[in-house]
Formats: structure tokens, sequence, C-alpha cells
């Protein structure tokens, strides 16, 4: 962390509101998120190989939207947005609100497991169909987590 004279670390979750939520602090880190965990799809048989995915405490944070955040650092395009969000990645772009336009490519990713693994994630379906209505294309999937995980690649177009 600061290396790079345009990397700045601040203390913000990103959503769908401004304000405070609780973030789940996970045993796994690259599993702690906003959203808790479901607790039957931690029991199926696409993550049950996957002991470490225990809450290890709960924390407030605050939380801030992309538009919020765009404004008070006045920018005012982004050529390239990677959203990893843990099952929250969709209300991060719909956080963008009308300044999705000035988004040009935004990369994110969704669960698409039968029983997704955080409690009130987005699925791909709902994703596509959500970007689509903002003037997004899909231009390319990549798969990832041993095939339960999938990034989506969009543009404008």
């Amino acid at each position: 962390m600061g290396k790079a004279s345009n990397f700045v670390t601040l203390p913000f979750a990103v959503t769908d509101f401004d304000g405070y939520a609780q973030f789940h602090l996970n045993v796994l880190d690259g599993t702690s998120s906003l959203l808790p965990f479901d607790q039957h799809a931690k029991s199926t048989s696409e993550w049950r190989d996957f002991p470490d995915l225990v809450v290890e405490k709960i924390i407030d944070v605050p939380t801030i939207r992309l538009d919020t955040f765009f404004d008070r650092m006045a920018i005012r395009e982004v050529e390239f947005l990677k959203i990893d969000t843990q099952g929250n990645d969709l209300k991060v772009v719909q956080s963008a609100g009308d300044r999705i336009k000035d988004i040009a490519k935004i990369t994110l990713e969704v669960d698409i497991t039968p029983v997704s693994l955080y409690h009130g994630s987005s699925g791909k379906k709902e994703t596509i169909a959500y970007m689509k209505s903002v003037g997004m294309k899909l231009v390319s999937v990549e798969s990832q987590s041993k095939g339960l995980e999938e990034n989506l690649t969009f543009v404008h177009g």
C-alpha cells in the first residue's frame, strides 16, 4: 500500500447506501463480506470442501456509495472498475447510480452455484439483466474458484 501515486486506501465498505453496516470478518480473509454466509449453502456439496467458511467476528464499518465516492473525490471518469465484494458486487455497481455512464469497463464476480454462498447475493442472470438495462454488454466470462464463481466483464455498447 502507498507505493503507487494513484493508490489510496480508504476506511469504507462500498455498497448501495451511505452510512454504517455490519461487516463479517471471516477466518478465510478472502471470504469476508458485508453479507452473511447462507448456512444452508455451506452444507451443500459445492461449498462443503471449504472448511474455513467461519465468521470470526462482526464489526460495524462505515459505508459509501460509488456515486458519493466519485463526487467527493472529483472523479469524472473511470477506465476500469474491478469489483470482488463476496456476494455484494451488484449492489456496488448499482451504487454508481447515473454515474455508471462514467465507467468504461466493469468486471465483477458472481456466484454460479445453485445455492449462493452469501445470503442476499445477486445471481448471474440478475446481474446480466441489470447491466443490460443500464446500457452495458457482457464481453467476457472467466471461471474461477474451482468453477463455483465467474468474473463477468461489461463495457458500454
